[in-house]
C-alpha cells in the first residue's frame, strides 16, 4: 500500500497474522524497515517486487528492534546481497548480532508454563523461532536525533520500553512516522503499546510522548497497518492518557 510518494508499506501475511514492513526510496538508495518472520523471506521478495522495485537494490536496512518478528529473514537477506547495509540501535546490536539472549526470550522461558493453553503453543513456536535465530551483522549503530541522509532525511527517535534499545524512525519527506512495536492503532486511533508484551512499559509511556512531538500525517504501526491525517494531536492526547 502507497503510503507517500517514496515510501509504501509491504503487508507480509503468515501464521501469527499480518505484519506490516516500511519499503523507502530514492534516487540512489533502497530501504527497508524491518524484515518480518522467519520463513517469510519469498513473501517479502515478492512485495517489495509488487512495488516495482529490485530487492537487489536494497541499500539498506533498518531494524527497529531485536524480536524475531522483524529480524526474522535478515539473514537471507544479508546472505543473498552482503552489500546491504544494516542499522540498529545499539542497545539492540548484541540481541540481533548473537551476543545477548534475547528479552523476549528469556521472559517466554520463564513464564510459559503460566500461560493459559490457547497461548502456550504460541508462546512455543516463538521460543522456537527464537532458539534457531542466526548471528546478524550490524554494519552501523545509529543514535538518538541522528539524522539518515537517504529517503529525504530520516531521524532516529530512540524509544525503549517494548524492548531495551526500540527505535522510530520519523521520514521527513511525507511526515511519516514507523512506529514498530511501540505504538499501535484502534478503531481509527493511535493507541499505545501492549502491556503484556512491553519490557519496561514505564518507559514505553515515555517514549509515546516523545514521539507526540512529531508533526505527523502518517502513521505505520507494524501490527496494525497504516493510520493518515494530522496526527500530532491525536498522539499527544493518546500519550497524556496512558
Amino acid at each position: 500500500m502507497r503510503v507517500t510518494d517514496h515510501a509504501e508499506m509491504l503487508d507480509i501475511e503468515g501464521e501469527y497474522g499480518i505484519v506490516h514492513l516500511t519499503l523507502l526510496w530514492d534516487e540512489k538508495n533502497l530501504v527497508l524497515v524491518d524484515t518480518g518472520f522467519p520463513g517469510q523471506f519469498e513473501l517479502i521478495l515478492a512485495a517489495i517486487e509488487q512495488t516495482g522495485h529490485n530487492p537487489e537494490d536494497l541499500t539498506h536496512i533498518i531494524i527497529t528492534h531485536q524480536d524475531i518478528d522483524h529480524i526474522g529473514c535478515l539473514k537471507e537477506f544479508t546472505t543473498k546481497w552482503p552489500h546491504i547495509q544494516v542499522l540498529a540501535h545499539e542497545e539492540e546490536a548484541p540481541y540481533i548480532d548473537g551476543r545477548k539472549t534475547p528479552v523476549k526470550l528469556a521472559i517466554i522461558e520463564a513464564n510459559i508454563d503460566k500461560l493459559p493453553e490457547e497461548r502456550k503453543q504460541y508462546a512455543r513456536s516463538l521460543k522456537a523461532a527464537f532458539a534457531n535465530r542466526q548471528a546478524n551483522k550490524i554494519d552501523k549503530n545509529i543514535a538518538d536525533g541522528e539524522k539518515l541522509d537517504v529517503c529525504g532525511g530520516i531521524e532516529v527517535i530512540f524509544t525503549p520500553g517494548h524492548t531495551p534499545g526500540h527505535i522510530c524512525l520519523f521520514v521527513k519527506d511525507g511526515s511519516l512516522l514507523i512506529v514498530g512495536d511501540s505504538m499501535n492503532i484502534a478503531d481509527g486511533k493511535p493507541v499505545g503499546p501492549r502491556l503484556e508484551i512491553c519490557y519496561d512499559m514505564e518507559q514505553a509511556k515515555k517514549s509515546c510522548v516523545k514521539m507526540a512531538a512529531y508533526p505527523v500525517e502518517a502513521l505505520v504501526a507494524y501490527h496494525s497497518g497504516l493510520l493518515a491525517g494530522q496526527l500530532q494531536e491525536q498522539i499527544r492526547d493518546m500519550a497524556e492518557k496512558l
